[in-house]
């Protein structure tokens, strides 16, 4: 935080009494000719005194004159100006004289003035006090979309480079035809800009995730219950207006068993990754493929079979290296699970240990230095956060083990600039409670603010998903109950 620079009328205060001392003063207020000689005019005198100097404890000029009769002073150094008298002393660079004290300002470590509600003396955003002197964590706005008729869940959230927020996750009318994708975008100080409803085949359909890419692509992917009540796995692609480009099954031999699609990245290449499982008569298989940006055609396909039910609920890309995390199931206990790929095929792989019990991995974001950061719920409310480091190609080197990371975490992300990790899911407290938390990635187990949400009912109110804004503030998605089977899509920003 940069010190206030030098006022140029405190320069020239400065300049005018190193003049005064050095020189003298004489002020010519006019109305007096000049003769040429030594004399006065009798009714202007000019008189010079001292004045002691704030900053050294010496005497500068004061100037004072009398014009028929009448005395002024013009006094070199105002109280408040730098280096002149301001209640007990002088102020200093970087201060002002306000109401008689020197007040420094927000970053001076000094709590000055009455909208400073902390002063930590740093530049550094959510360490606990952010560089407007206000605490970090703060709840900035939050919405609620849907209502008694219209229920809404948002269940993912990507932010722009631009700062607007889209959301996508289920609604709900009551129909007969079942619930809805549902897309909706926000300007940053949470305005609503539109809300898209997609129905398939008639079924229930949901969205699960969403993105977006730097050239303004928005990518959601969803599932859908067709007419025979099987669930198929779509992926779309909209214009930033919501308005839809392309979309289209994604499992690439989806059969008659249920296929679900849970998590989608863009590439920097343009290229569309997305996770999901595949329905197979033993029950589901990891599936991971690959779609065009321009039109949606899928180029690859990638299947994880082990013993039983797999899955991937996140998808990462850093450089030419792709992570899959979810679970997999082992005889009789279901497994955290990564494995990366890399030139198209298997790098690395990583499984829990069947020691931890039945866990889930929800989450998993690879930070700009290639360290690959999971959230992992072990049941039945309890999550694990561990980290691995990724090399080039894709292999795997732990660098923590799994260590308590708070409450039951669905929503995992990364801030690089100050090293934090930020989470969402929900705190058990009569009901269940949306949180959001801050930690440092080195002491996650200390975190720097914990917010929680609770919704006027009492019911069950949970995070879903979580990101950073440009500014590196916090969005929050998730949803509130109102009623009885009705909820509110929810929608919270907080300060870094």
């Amino acid at each position: 935080m940069s010190a206030r620079a030098l006022p140029r009328l405190a320069r020239r205060a400065i300049g005018a009494v190193a003049a005064c001392a050095l020189l003298g003063c004489f002020t010519d207020h006019g109305g007096a000719s000049s003769t040429g000689t030594d004399a006065t005019d009798e009714t202007e005198a000019a008189t010079m005194t001292t004045a002691p100097d704030p900053t050294t404890g010496t005497t500068a000029p004061t100037t004072s004159s009398t014009t028929s009769g009448e005395e002024t002073t013009v006094d070199p150094c105002p109280p408040g100006e730098l280096g002149c008298p301001c209640g007990d002393g002088p102020c200093v660079e970087g201060s002002v004289c306000i109401d008689d004290v020197c007040d420094h300002g927000c970053g001076d470590g000094a709590l000055a003035r009455p909208e400073e509600l902390c002063d930590d003396a740093n530049a550094i955003e959510g360490d606990g006090c952010n560089n407007d002197c206000q605490p970090s964590g703060a709840l900035r706005w939050v919405k609620s979309l849907g209502d008694d008729v219209t229920s809404i869940r948002a269940i993912d959230v990507a932010v722009s480079g631009g700062g607007v927020i889209y959301v996508t996750g289920v609604s709900d009318d009551g129909g007969v035809e079942g619930s809805n994708i549902w897309v909706a975008a926000l300007s940053a100080d949470g305005e609503l800009s539109w809300a898209r409803h997609f129905d398939h085949q008639g079924g229930d359909d949901a969205g699960t995730a969403i993105t977006v890419a730097s050239s303004g692509a928005v990518v959601v992917t969803g599932v859908a219950r067709d007419v025979g009540d099987m669930q198929v796995a779509w992926v779309h692609r909209l214009d930033p207006q919501g308005n839809p480009l392309w979309d289209q099954p994604a499992i690439y031999d989806g059969g008659p068993l249920d296929d679900s699609a849970h998590d989608v990245a863009i590439g920097l290449d343009g290229t569309i990754h997305v996770v999901g499982g595949r329905g197979v008569l033993e029950g589901l298989d990891l599936w991971y493929g690959t779609f065009a940006t321009a039109d949606g055609v899928n180029s690859f396909n990638h299947v994880v079979a082990r013993e039983g039910d797999d899955e991937a609920f996140a998808v990462a890309v850093y450089e030419e290296v792709v992570v899959l995390c979810g679970r997999v199931g082992e005889v009789g206990v279901t497994l955290p699970y990564v494995r990366t790929i890399f030139d198209g095929a298997q790098a690395s792989e990583w499984l829990g240990s069947p020691d931890d019990g039945d866990t889930i991995l929800h989450d998993c974001v690879v930070d700009g230095d290639g360290v690959l950061h999971l959230a992992i719920t072990q049941k039945p409310d309890v999550t694990l956060y561990a980290r691995f480091q990724l090399d080039a190609t894709g292999g795997l080197t732990p660098i923590t083990p799994g260590s308590s990371l708070g409450p039951i975490t669905y929503g995992l992300a990364v801030d690089d600039v100050n090293g934090h990790v930020i989470t969402t899911g929900y705190v058990i407290s009569g009901g269940d409670d949306i949180f959001v938390r801050r930690a440092p990635i080195e002491q996650y187990n200390v975190e720097v603010w914990l917010a929680t949400y609770a919704g006027m009912f009492g019911g069950v109110d949970r995070g879903a998903a979580v990101a950073l804004t440009p500014e590196r503030d916090v969005v929050a998605v998730g949803s509130v109950t109102i009623g009885d089977a009705v909820s509110q899509a929810w929608i919270g920003r907080y300060s870094p």
